[in-house]
């Protein structure tokens, strides 16, 4: 029980610290959008071939990058393609 009572306490204490960061960062302009993607795409995507790919575990950087790739880079929804690993 106590273990449960300590992830309890641990993810209240993420979802605070995550309110709190979301209103002082407040919106994200295009121009943010647009620079946070190009880190995550340097970070976490591949680079070789003819392809573009992006791997991550979070589904919310996922769904990020998507919508950056189809803001930013104007990829249309049917090239997105999904592998499990």
């Amino acid at each position: 029980m106590a273990a449960v009572k300590k992830k309890e306490k641990t993810k209240a204490a993420i979802g605070s610290a995550n309110d709190a960061a979301a209103y002082e960062i407040g919106a994200l302009s295009k121009r943010d959008r647009c620079i946070a993607g190009i880190a995550l795409y340097l970070g976490e995507g591949d680079k070789s071939g003819r392809n573009v790919a992006f791997c991550n575990a979070d589904p919310k950087a996922i769904r990020f990058m998507m919508g950056w790739f189809r803001e930013t880079c104007g990829v249309h929804e049917d090239r997105f393609r999904l592998s499990l690993y």
